[in-house]
């Protein structure tokens, strides 16, 4: 609207009243408050007058008059044509330039359910704005809070070697969470939202504990664990470079080459159903299986990752020898990043959406149905987008 103040400034029109919302353009604030400063509104002249004055009308150009306006409508029609798949107009470019050379667990399993987010993320390196503050601010913190407080109770006995060192046993594991649990009290007023937050941590984090030593697993830990810098992702036709951070892993040796790998992610809320079948189908908790599989790439001889919950026996866990099917959807990643083609498969911003935008909110918005199509004719593939 502004791009260049020095020699002029362009303004929009606002609707005057919100409760009149058939009434003519007239002024914004902005512009009122420049034409009241240059008193041009006294006497007899009104507001909507002076801006009658000011006001000028152009005629709209029309696509047969301008060639590069006509090429524009083409594309603007294209990327609204469900029976055209994806193409360079639409999140695509030259492979060479738009294949990250690294993706983050997370990042994958959101890029899977939207090729949009890996778009604007991993290759234009743009993220939405932050909501958590507006956004179920108390479950967030839950389950942030309790991730630190399993972290704390469940550091190794002893000196770690690579990162991994003995477990400690159930009744020690316990005595350091409460010890934490104590300290962390203690930095809240003493009032009854924070008994009550303190209380609902304290269950779910004895909960979390209980369920870890219920697994069958190694004796050595390491908690919060990032993946090394060898891990990779085996595509069709590539192998790819995967960073995360691991809530908990357990081994049965303190290196990975060679060692039985348990995998462990806490959830404290959410949909508790995890296998590969619906890992494969929705491509819901993505994310662990991609850990597992970079696990397996660092040497493993086996491993599991395990999904676990507050309430007794909440344990769902997936075997490496079930990732062929699990990891089913990646096979649109490989093609994805080969062709340099992601698309999107955005859902329709509605009032039941998670608050917060995929897409830039200047960008006119195209229908989730339309781009299903769209997706499904450019990569051969159906199915859901997302966890349904």
């Amino acid at each position: 609207m502004a791009r260049d103040t020095r020699e002029h400034v362009i303004f929009s029109a606002a609707l005057f009243s919100e409760e009149e919302p058939e009434l003519r353009l007239s002024p914004n604030s902005w512009l009122e408050r420049v034409l009241w400063s240059q008193a041009r509104t006294t006497g007899a002249t009104d507001l909507d007058a002076v801006f009658a004055g000011l006001a000028q009308s152009r005629p709209v150009a029309v696509a047969e008059d301008r060639p590069e306006l006509q090429h524009w409508h083409e594309v603007w029609n294209a990327r609204r044509d469900p029976t055209r798949p994806f193409d360079e107009y639409f999140f695509a470019g030259d492979p060479v330039i738009v294949a990250p050379e690294k993706l983050s667990a997370k990042l994958i399993e959101q890029g899977v359910a939207d090729p949009a987010v890996l778009w604007f993320q991993s290759v234009l390196k743009v993220w939405p704005v932050d909501w958590e503050p507006l956004a179920r601010a108390r479950r967030k913190a839950l389950g942030q809070l309790a991730h630190e407080m399993l972290a704390a109770a469940l550091q190794p006995g002893e000196s770690a070697h690579k990162g991994f060192g003995r477990m400690p046993g159930e009744d020690a594991a316990r005595t350091e969470l409460d010890r934490a649990l104590r300290r962390l009290r203690a930095r809240w007023p003493e009032d009854r939202y924070w008994d009550s937050f303190f209380a609902e941590l304290t269950h779910v984090c004895h909960g979390l504990l209980r369920n870890v030593y219920a697994i069958e697993a190694g004796d050595y830990v390491a908690t919060e664990a990032w993946l090394p810098e060898a891990a990779r992702l085996k595509l069709p036709s590539r192998e790819l470079r995967v960073v995360g951070r691991l809530d908990l892993v357990r081994l049965d040796r303190p290196s990975w080459e060679g060692a039985r790998v348990d995998i462990v992610d806490f959830k404290t809320g959410g949909d508790p159903k995890f296998s590969a079948e619906r890992m494969g189908r929705t491509g819901a908790s993505l994310q662990l299986g991609v850990y597992l599989s970079a696990v397996a790439s660092l040497g493993a001889a086996s491993g599991r990752v395990w999904m676990i919950k507050p309430g007794l026996d909440e344990i769902a866990g997936v075997d490496v020898s079930e990732l062929s099917l699990g990891l089913d959807k990646l096979n649109w990643l490989d093609e994805a990043l080969t062709r340099g083609v992601f698309g999107a498969r955005t859902r329709d911003r509605s009032d039941y959406e998670p608050v917060g935008c995929t897409w830039p909110l200047a960008s006119a918005p195209i229908a989730w149905a339309v781009l299903e199509e769209k997706f499904a004719r450019t990569f051969d593939v159906g199915g859901e987008g997302g966890d349904a």
